[in-house]
């Protein structure tokens, strides 16, 4: 290596060794005034968990392999209770991160709106042990108060929503006693990381499409418009769909940074699987289609996926 070519490499690391320490010291500064310090988990019960994304390839999953949901935990996350599926496989955990619960205003979007009714609907049917997992600020939603008044099946668990990046040996265990969390793009993730600090040993992804680059469009006035597709859309009712096309212009106003913050979620996952290795848990991703490739493939029939061999 030229003497130049070390230089730029020295610098380039003396750069990342900066933000790392600025970042660190950011996240702490944010754990010091807005953590919450006396959150707990509740206990794993299985030896291995299954994080149920809401992509469309989750009801093949559950068709082809209910048998590979038993005796698992399961992680049900945002809207999934809106399906029949629900109810079949009765999952242990819940987990819904989005603002939506706390800043409850159904003039602001109905579609949404009319998609949270349904679900607290739904949630309040629940007839099993359920551990409701949200952030912090959730405690005080009209929506959780409610459900937790209406059905003593579920537990609320409260998790700090306190952003900690940097470096990994002060970050870790902020995250291990729930001071503070990765940055999360997405509530699979979030389920993903509560099995994490869980330490199951195996912990399987299901139905994580991941698709989002392919249902993205720009109409002839140049405004991005996804059009979401989960499992459940043809579950509970086929005209529900059409209620879920969200408008990007306000939020993401041009296709570039919708698929630059889509680029970065895929990253996420990756600082996960390092996370996990670190607590000493096995992640798969055992989607029928995703286009995650963090983590090794897992073919629920069958078991692991290997590469073939190079010739």
């Amino acid at each position: 290596m030229s003497a130049r070519k070390r230089a730029e490499k020295a610098f380039r690391q003396s750069i990342q060794a900066g933000r790392n320490g600025l970042q660190t010291i950011a996240g702490l500064a944010k754990v010091l005034l807005l953590a919450d310090k006396g959150l707990t988990l509740p206990q794993r019960q299985h030896t291995a968990a299954v994080i149920l994304g809401n992509g469309p390839s989750l009801k093949e999953s559950f068709d082809k392999h209910p048998a590979f949901f038993k005796d698992k935990a399961l992680f049900a996350v945002n809207h999934s209770p809106n399906s029949d599926y629900f109810f079949q496989f009765r999952p242990q955990n819940y987990v819904f991160f989005d603002s939506n619960l706390w800043l409850y205003d159904p003039q602001a979007h109905k579609g949404m709106y009319e998609a949270m009714d349904l679900t607290a609907e739904r949630l309040r049917r629940v007839d099993w042990p359920l551990s409701f997992y949200a952030p912090t600020d959730a405690r005080n939603s009209a929506i959780v108060k409610g459900l937790v008044q209406d059905n003593p099946n579920i537990h609320m668990v409260y998790l700090n929503n306190v952003v900690v990046n940097g470096w990994k040996w002060v970050k870790y265990p902020v995250y291990r006693r729930l001071w503070g969390n990765p940055s999360f793009r997405n509530v699979v993730q979030v389920a993903l990381y509560i099995s994490l600090l869980q330490q199951y040993p195996e912990v399987f992804i299901v139905g994580a499409d991941h698709n989002f680059h392919q249902l993205l469009y720009v109409d002839e006035y140049n405004d991005v418009w996804m059009t979401h597709h989960h499992f459940y859309d043809q579950s509970v009712e086929t005209a529900y769909r059409s209620k879920l096309e969200v408008k990007f212009h306000d939020f993401k106003n041009n296709i570039g940074q919708n698929l630059s913050a889509q680029g970065d979620a895929f990253l996420r996952y990756y600082d996960l699987n390092e996370f996990a290795q670190a607590q000493g848990v096995k992640v798969w991703n055992a989607s029928e289609r995703s286009f995650i490739d963090a983590f090794p493939r897992y073919r629920p029939d069958t078991g692991p996926v290997f590469p073939p061999p190079i010739e």
